[in-house]
């Protein structure tokens, strides 16, 4: 994912991952963060975001079923399903493949 992340303009020249465990992992930095300083950069194209999904071929279907979605995050929960079946063909594959499989570590 990070050689992803630079080759599609992404910047994060003091960050570093962190893998505690197969499912847990975190972001740090390489040095003393400044006030103000810019530590990440990346591109919109590189955001999934609630419109990409809603104006994805899987938004447009749910749409035109004239289903009634309780959020817009369903929208991404399906975009994201459905980017994942489509696995190495998919624009965001480096990405869906570091996702944990498990959320042992999150608190709800």
């Amino acid at each position: 994912m990070i050689d992803w992340l630079r080759r599609n303009g992404a910047k994060f020249p003091k960050l570093y991952l962190q893998y505690y465990s197969s499912d847990f992992r975190g972001v740090h930095s390489l040095t003393k963060v400044m006030p103000d300083e810019i530590l990440l950069y990346v591109p919109l194209n590189m955001i999934m975001t609630s419109s990409v999904a809603i104006n994805s071929q899987i938004g447009r279907k749910i749409q035109e079923a004239n289903i009634e979605l309780r959020s817009k995050h369903s929208y991404l929960a399906s975009y994201l399903l459905y980017e994942k079946y489509a696995g190495p063909q998919s624009y965001w594959y480096p990405y869906i493949r570091i996702l944990p499989e498990h959320y042992s570590e999150l608190q709800i």
